[in-house]
């Protein structure tokens, strides 16, 4: 029911915080736009449910109105039973006649069926989000910065970690190098941040797509190899990177381009 909606509006729902009102107006297109064929398949489900919770009171009823007619034979005469047995009696015909006068499935409201409408829509909706939400969880994992709003990125400086690893079968331990580089990314709002991010990272890949020198202006997010190797020169000439990062990079630019 929800193919209309596209995959960029779903993407929307689930990265908006408070999309209670984009959400119900969603619903209402949705619902107003039902056509024919799919307000009966509804109709059909909405019966099945109002059949289906009409026999289980029914049943219920009958059981506990058997169990009542059985201790009242065999109360004996004893109050405490007989009253029990009454009681019992009351509430199971009063349980028979719910399932008869409001839960009849004969009994079709268009209030009801719009109401089942709706949360069925709203419930096929949801599902949607939720899924989407997973997706980009699993995406936020690998690059937090993936759904900001990016103007440019700066590379500002790197430097190196060491860490160590015991590596207990083996007896020995490794010494393990970890080259950082320091971005400011500005976004399209003009607010900024300075962030550390691992080289060869999902995130230093995707930085260092926005990324520009102060001489530059920005046209277009997408650039040509040419102009990719000129930004990483002038960092190398301004002495933010070293020599040896920079012709990593530039063949790093190179092999993406082949591929």
């Amino acid at each position: 029911m929800l193919e209309q909606i596209t995959e960029e509006t779903i993407k929307l729902l689930a990265r908006t915080k408070n999309n209670t009102q984009l959400v119900d107006s969603i619903i209402k297109k949705q619902y107003d736009n039902l056509t024919n064929k799919e307000r009966e398949e509804i109709g059909k489900n909405y019966k099945k449910q109002k059949f289906s919770w009409f026999l289980v009171i029914e049943i219920l009823s009958g059981i506990f109105f058997l169990s009542s007619l059985i201790l009242l034979i065999l109360s004996s005469g004893s109050e405490d039973q007989l009253g029990s047995s009454i009681s019992g009696l009351m509430i199971s015909v009063a349980g028979i006649i719910i399932g008869l006068y409001i839960l009849n499935p004969k009994e079709y409201k268009k209030s009801d069926f719009n109401k089942y409408c709706e949360i069925k829509l709203r419930k096929e909706l949801n599902k949607k989000i939720d899924a989407q939400k997973l997706e980009d969880n699993r995406t936020l994992k690998e690059n937090r910065f993936a759904f900001s709003n990016i103007k440019k990125t700066i590379l500002i400086d790197s430097y190196t970690t060491y860490s160590d690893k015991l590596h207990a079968i083996l007896n020995y331990q490794e010494i393990i190098q970890t080259r950082w580089y320091k971005f400011k990314i500005i976004y399209d709002d003009n607010s900024s941040e300075v962030v550390d991010v691992k080289e060869e990272s999902n995130e230093y890949d995707y930085l260092m797509k926005f990324i520009v020198t102060d001489s530059e202006h920005i046209e277009s997010k997408q650039t040509s190899q040419a102009d990719e190797i000129k930004k990483i020169k002038e960092l190398y000439d301004n002495k933010a990177i070293t020599e040896e990062e920079f012709e990593k990079m530039k063949n790093k630019i190179i092999n993406k381009n082949e591929d």
